[in-house]
């Protein structure tokens, strides 16, 4: 009786993993900008629609302060062509807590300013030359005084993705933040993101890792931003994707730890 349970255990594995690989086959697999910082160069395809969600927590600790912050990252993402889509994203829900050297304590709750943007696939890998997509976001201060960056800025990317082998790939990100208005208050920004991922098939063709340094680098002298991702994606489904990841700031300016708990799904 218990050699017939197992079988039978084995053999629902093995028709879940089955029918997972027939769905994957049949159908476009979900390729998300999450969740590490790097933007995908791929886009989302004609009359489909994305959404990734996601809490980020950060806390840092400098000149005697502890400060603790909470994001709710919200990304929407709508194919107008197969290689053209349009997004609207946001921090969402934010709120900060933390304690300065006096003891005092501050608490602030509000929500994030909004961008609106695009991404243009330019071109497929071809051998070594790298399948390449172009985003432009422009954010707009929607948010709550508090969280609100209080301008309007414009922030053009250039995403290149390599496919190594059936294993390893790598995305890497250039761009820059422009100021478009109080630009007297609010320097531009260079900004510089290198994933590399690794699938953990044939162990689970559903699992998936990355490393990625990355960072902000403002142009009028100030520190720079710069810190150390890694994380897991999970495919549910090809259309359904669990993400966590932690991170380390490298710098001064870069909090000092940061995780991310993040779901994408596909329709």
């Amino acid at each position: 009786m218990r050699h017939r349970g197992a079988t039978a255990a084995l053999a629902v594995l093995a028709l879940c993993e089955s029918a997972w690989a027939e769905e994957k086959k049949n159908k476009d697999e979900i390729v998300t900008d999450r969740p590490d910082v790097a933007e995908s160069s791929e886009t989302v395809g004609q009359g489909r629609f994305q959404a990734e969600l996601s809490t980020v927590v950060e806390t840092d600790r400098a000149g005697g302060y502890r400060r603790t912050s909470v994001r709710t990252p919200l990304k929407l993402r709508v194919g107008v062509l197969d290689h053209l889509e349009l997004h609207l994203e946001t921090d969402g829900f934010a709120r900060d807590w933390g304690r300065g050297p006096s003891g005092e304590l501050a608490d602030a709750t509000g929500g994030a300013d909004l961008g609106l943007g695009g991404k243009v696939h330019l071109f497929d890998q071809r051998r070594w030359l790298p399948s390449t997509a172009v985003l432009l976001s422009l954010s707009v201060p929607t948010g709550t005084a508090a969280f609100s960056e209080e301008h309007t800025s414009l922030s053009p990317t250039l995403a290149l993705g390599w496919d190594l082998d059936d294993n390893w790939s790598v995305g890497v990100n250039v761009g820059a933040t422009l100021a478009l208005t109080q630009r007297a208050e609010h320097a531009d920004t260079l900004r510089f993101a290198a994933a590399l991922w690794r699938s953990w098939a044939p162990v689970s063709e559903q699992l998936s890792s990355f490393l990625e340094p990355s960072g902000e680098i403002p142009l009028d002298g100030r520190a720079p931003v710069i810190q150390l991702q890694g994380g897991f994606a999970y495919l549910f489904t090809p259309h359904v994707q669990l993400d966590l990841a932690v991170g380390v700031g490298l710098t001064s300016a870069a909090p000092d730890f940061a995780t991310t708990l993040g779901l994408s799904f596909k329709i």
